[in-house]
């Protein structure tokens, strides 16, 4: 009976020492999001923002990479839906335009080869009604010439392809207001369960090809591009295809409990210059964000922004990329800061 005690004490001692051992394991991951996340919660952790820093809001960015001080407004797929124009489409761009020079779009490849301004996965949630029979299907399913033919949910709207768009910003005449294009993979992600992984490793590097050719034949300038994509392989594809480019990997909540090392990897396992980061993890994870603009001299921006509060927010904690489904409204809100500084 005593064996059997001391058998029992020894087992469960070791049972205590695998488990401390686990939780140091465990915290050591956690203490870096942990004081992070409590220092932006505090507002304790000692920037003092851009106090002694003139801010200047730049309307019509010459390049993807602005000025330390430098607000830049990024129109989310166009930034036309606040005045009722489908996101991607022209119209929406049309809108945009009138606020910022700076223009965030997603892409993906028609079956027949050809880069179309489309966000989601399948055409349910943007074609009118009357096209069910089409719903479910993907942009890769069908040619150019049926998708640009599809009325959207607003009448009068329709698909555009990277050409449409190109043609109408790229025409030559006026080089010094082109604008600046954040250029979203979308073939590229991760949760399209129509294409199993050795295929969708194929049509995102076909998708960077075409979309690489387009881009080069309307001689769009690399410092007015940047690359975003939420996948580290497509990322790296960029690179090889036109090396020195922006480019930035994309950030959701899922990253919130990552330490800064963590973090620090995923920049260079993506071989990316910068990271684009849905604003509520950035505004929990602030000092981790800054000190990868300072240490690494990544470009971070700040998806998607439609309050003026929170955009007050992300610049008095060092951000000024801002991508907002409101560029009108958060343009004029960053101009009447910046003239409240003079």
């Amino acid at each position: 009976m005593v064996l059997g005690l001391r058998i029992s004490f020894a087992r469960l001692s070791i049972g205590f020492i695998v488990f401390g051992l686990f939780g140091i394991v465990l915290l050591s991951v956690l203490i870096d999001p942990l004081v992070d996340i409590s220092l932006s919660v505090l507002r304790s952790d000692g920037f003092q923002g851009y106090k002694d820093d003139r801010l200047v809001f730049v309307e019509r960015p010459k390049s993807v990479y602005g000025g330390k001080s430098q607000i830049q407004i990024v129109a989310h797929r166009g930034g036309g839906t606040q005045e009722g124009r489908i996101e991607n489409t022209l119209g929406s761009f049309n809108v945009g335009n009138r606020s910022t020079g700076f223009f965030e779009l997603d892409v993906d490849l028609s079956s027949d080869g050809i880069p179309v301004l489309f966000h989601d996965s399948t055409l349910n949630r943007l074609i009118h009604p009357k096209y069910a029979d089409l719903a479910s299907k993907s942009v890769f399913e069908l040619e150019t010439s049926q998708l640009i033919q599809l009325e959207l949910v607003e009448t009068g709207q329709h698909i555009a392809t990277l050409n449409d768009l190109l043609r109408v910003y790229e025409n030559g005449e006026d080089d010094a207001n082109s604008p600046v294009y954040m250029v979203d993979l979308k073939r590229c992600e991760g949760d399209d369960t129509k294409v199993d992984a050795p295929k969708k490793s194929a049509k995102c590097t076909d998708l960077i090809h075409h979309v690489m050719l387009t881009l080069e034949e309307f001689h769009v300038e690399m410092s007015r591009l940047v690359f975003s994509s939420t996948q580290p392989e497509a990322l790296r594809v960029v690179q090889t295809r036109k090396p020195g480019v922006a480019s930035t990997i994309s950030m959701d909540l899922k990253y919130l409990w990552y330490s800064e090392s963590r973090l620090v990897d995923a920049i260079e396992n993506a071989q990316v210059s910068g990271i684009s980061a849905y604003y509520q993890l950035v505004q929990r994870r602030p000092r981790a964000f800054r000190n990868m603009m300072k240490n690494r001299n990544a470009i971070i921006f700040v998806w998607t922004v439609n309050s003026p509060q929170v955009t007050s927010n992300l610049i008095s904690l060092g951000f000024t990329n801002i991508i907002t489904d409101v560029p009108s409204q958060i343009s004029q809100h960053v101009r009447s800061l910046t003239r409240s500084q003079k």
